[in-house]
């Protein structure tokens, strides 16, 4: 049996964990209002 991990990259996991190789940290955009914000590069 295989398990992997994915969650968003807002979890804002440390870089070690991110090398995991079945772990994986996905840039997953969301929507308000009709434009899309990306957690990670451009929201506040």
């Amino acid at each position: 049996m295989k398990l992997a991990v994915i969650t968003d990259s807002s979890t804002d996991f440390a870089e070690k964990y991110k090398t995991y190789e079945n772990l994986f940290v996905l840039d997953i955009p969301i929507s308000i209002d009709g434009v899309d914000y990306d957690l990670q590069k451009n929201f506040s």
